[in-house]
């Protein structure tokens, strides 16, 4: 794949550097964004870090490593907004900046898997609210055994309703917000539209008595 779950109870993490491994990289589509009266579309990356050391149980005393999962813009063109973006993501578990003819060829699903370190800090946004994020992304000299199976999901996938009906709910709804499956949905309502017309003019022939034909 080139660039051009619902965790419950909620984890707090410490601060500072966490080994872990890249479990998840699920295409979620092209998202809808606004800014005053203008709207836009882009295509989005969720990208699931799993924190192996961090190991809680759920309600049938089965054990799971916590997993934080995060959306990023669907490009290696560097972070302009303050955040760490993809690129920076790739970069850092690679331990070296990407070249300009590496950027053009990376495929961002050769990171999967990878185990690298990041950084948990404690950020405010625009509203005032504070939350814990992952500020930074760094090579790890280490590998830590996952206790997570791999998901990926390309803008292939998105046919598969199988597989996207197997992820958390969230992801499932922010992927059929998407708008690849918005005009997907609206390609369906045109056949349905058509196939109904025909229908109705074949039922119509169908009806046709040959002796009231005025010929």
């Amino acid at each position: 794949m080139y660039a051009s779950v619902t965790e419950a109870p909620k984890v707090n993490v410490d601060e500072g550097k966490h080994k872990v491994n890249i479990v998840q990289m699920i295409y979620v589509g092209r998202q809808k964004f606004s800014k005053g009266t203008r709207e836009w579309w882009s295509p989005q990356l969720l990208i699931g870090f799993e924190f192996p050391e961090i190991v809680r149980q759920n309600r049938d005393g089965e054990e799971y490593s916590f997993l934080k999962s995060n959306t990023y813009f669907f490009t290696l063109n560097k972070s302009t907004n303050g955040q760490i973006g993809l690129r920076d993501i790739v970069e850092g578990v690679l331990g070296k900046e990407l070249t300009p003819e590496e950027e053009e060829k990376f495929d961002v699903l050769s990171i999967v898997g990878k185990t690298c370190e990041v950084t948990i800090a404690t950020v405010t946004d625009k509203n005032g609210k504070e939350y814990q994020n992952i500020t930074s992304v760094g090579p790890s000299a280490t590998v830590v055994p996952s206790k997570r199976e791999i998901i990926i999901v390309t803008p292939d996938d998105f046919d598969n309703d199988g597989l996207i009906l197997s992820l958390p709910e969230w992801i499932q709804n922010k992927i059929y917000d998407s708008e690849e499956k918005q005009k997907q949905y609206e390609q369906q309502n045109t056949d349905k539209t058509v196939d109904d017309a025909m229908n109705d003019i074949q039922e119509e022939i169908d009806n046709i008595n040959i002796e009231d034909v005025p010929f």
